[in-house]
């Protein structure tokens, strides 16, 4: 996955200079997925293959909130990951969005020992930890739970593990390498039952149709040779 991708199609070398100026690409830092780095994590690494590497955008990974409040007020740029299904998200302005990088799964993680809980009625009595800036989806937010915010995954679980939140709510793949890092099991969860899925795309404001265009046969090209999923690696879900 750290390893340099050679991609042998021919109209990858096209000229790009038809194209307005670059794109700012605004990544969400989630981990495995977009670093601060904006080049070791997953989604950061189809970016560049598909346009960094021919100089047609720059990518700035962000904490969640601030990467969506800056792409709220922003032109020529796209915002990662995300889509434009209304029950997640409202953008304003000129909106595309690319094909689907990945699938992520929202899921209600419970402490060891306790039963799995797999319907956003069921939260209603207690105490629910999110990742503030995340969108969980308007169904979600519609219920009016009682949720607990904090700024990174791993304090979810050290607030479940002290008592102070009942359950949290989270996205794989990423909790699942939040767990990963701390070496312990992944928390109960209803596997089969996500309380929603979520189309792992950039949405894009007064872009360019060329670049989305040629960012989409580019991913196709990733996905057809299976270059897209060596990327992902053990982030890869399916929907």
């Amino acid at each position: 996955m750290r390893m340099p991708l050679i991609l042998m199609f021919a109209f990858m070398l096209l000229p790009i200079e038809h194209l307005s100026a670059k794109v700012k690409i605004i990544g969400i830092e989630i981990p495995g997925l977009h670093h601060l780095d904006g080049a070791s994590g997953a989604y950061d690494k189809i970016i560049n293959e598909n346009v960094l590497k021919s100089a047609q955008a720059t990518l700035e990974v962000l904490p969640p909130a601030r990467a969506v409040l800056e792409f709220d007020s922003c032109q020529n740029c796209c915002l990662s990951p995300v889509n434009n299904n209304p029950e997640f998200y409202d953008f304003v302005g000129a909106i595309t969005q690319t094909e689907t990088m990945n699938y992520a799964k929202i899921y209600v993680f419970v402490k060891p020992g306790f039963a799995t809980i797999d319907r956003i009625s069921d939260l209603k009595d207690k105490v629910v930890g999110i990742r503030h800036g995340i969108s969980y989806g308007k169904s979600f937010d519609q219920a009016h739970l009682n949720v607990y915010k904090v700024d990174q995954l791993d304090k979810l679980i050290s607030m479940i593990n002290k008592d102070h939140i009942d359950v949290f709510v989270s996205y794989a793949p990423d909790i699942f390498k939040t767990f990963t890092t701390l070496n312990i099991a992944p928390y109960p969860h209803n596997v089969a039952r996500p309380i929603a899925v979520h189309s792992e795309r950039m949405v894009c404001r007064d872009v360019d149709a060329e670049f989305i265009l040629q960012f989409n046969q580019r991913l196709k090209q990733l996905k057809d040779s299976g270059e897209l999923n060596k990327i992902l690696g053990d982030s890869l879900l399916v929907e």
